[in-house]
C-alpha cells in the first residue's frame, strides 16, 4: 500500500484541527464519566499542543511542520511567541507532571468557553498559514481549509 506522505500529513493536521472543536463540550459534560472528560481534556490539550507545533515550533526530525508545505513560511513573532507559551503551558499542566507555576493571567481555565476561545485563536493564526498555501497553489490547501470551516462552525454552534 503506497501512501502519499504529503497527503497524510495534512490529514493528520486537518484531523488535529478538528479535534480542537469537537472535544470541547465533552471536557465538562457531567453525564459522562469523569474519567471520559478528563481524556477528552487531555487530548484537547494533545491536539492544541499538535497544532503549534506544526505552525512555529521545530518538530522532531519525524513529523512535519508547516515549512514542509510552503517553504520559508513563518509565523508572524508576536503570534509564534503566543503560541510558544501556549505550548508551554499545554506541557506543564497536562502533557507533563510539570512544576507548580505561578498562573498566567493570559493561559485562562480549562473550561468550555476558555477552550473555546484558545481554539478561536488558534485557527485565527492557522488561516495566515491557509492562506500561504493557497498563494502556492498547495494541492492539499482545500482540505485544510475545509478542516478550518468545519471547526469554525462547531464553535459557532457550541
Amino acid at each position: 500500500m503506497e501512501v502519499d506522505p504529503v497527503g497524510h500529513m495534512a490529514h493528520r493536521l486537518s484531523h488535529a484541527v478538528t479535534m480542537l472543536c469537537e472535544l470541547i463540550p465533552y471536557t465538562n459534560d457531567v453525564s459522562l464519566p469523569a474519567v471520559i472528560s478528563i481524556a477528552c481534556l487531555e487530548d484537547w490539550f494533545t491536539n492544541y499542543r499538535l497544532v503549534i507545533e506544526f505552525l512555529v515550533l521545530k518538530p522532531p526530525a519525524n513529523c512535519a511542520s508547516a515549512q514542509d508545505f510552503v517553504p520559508g513560511w513563518k509565523a508572524r513573532p508576536e503570534v509564534k511567541a503566543r503560541l510558544a507559551r501556549d505550548y508551554g503551558w499545554a506541557s506543564e499542566d497536562v502533557s507533563h507532571i510539570g512544576r507548580p507555576q505561578k498562573p498566567a493571567p493570559e493561559r485562562g481555565a480549562y473550561d468550555p468557553p476558555a477552550l473555546r476561545a484558545k481554539a478561536e485563536q488558534l485557527l485565527s493564526d492557522l488561516e495566515e498559514f491557509v492562506a500561504a498555501l493557497a498563494v502556492v497553489g498547495h494541492d492539499y490547501e482545500d482540505l485544510v481549509r475545509v478542516a478550518l470551516t468545519i471547526c469554525r462552525t462547531k464553535l459557532g454552534s457550541q
